[in-house]
């Protein structure tokens, strides 16, 4: 999807749980990555952010 790096995902056989590392700079591209795979699994998803730039939030 354009404006989203993959960067790995790693699966949970036995309670068929999965986790993806995606990187973005668009919400609205992380949405429509969702979105195409919606039809077929639910996602959580969890925007995080690097020392540096929460460090700049916070002060």
């Amino acid at each position: 999807m354009p404006g989203v790096t993959m960067h790995g995902r790693w699966h949970c056989a036995q309670n068929h749980k999965g986790f993806i590392i995606a990187e973005s700079d668009d919400a609205e591209a992380i949405a429509k990555w969702v979105e195409q795979w919606s039809d077929l699994m639910t996602f959580e998803v969890t925007p995080v952010t690097s020392d540096e730039q929460l460090a700049r939030v916070i002060g």
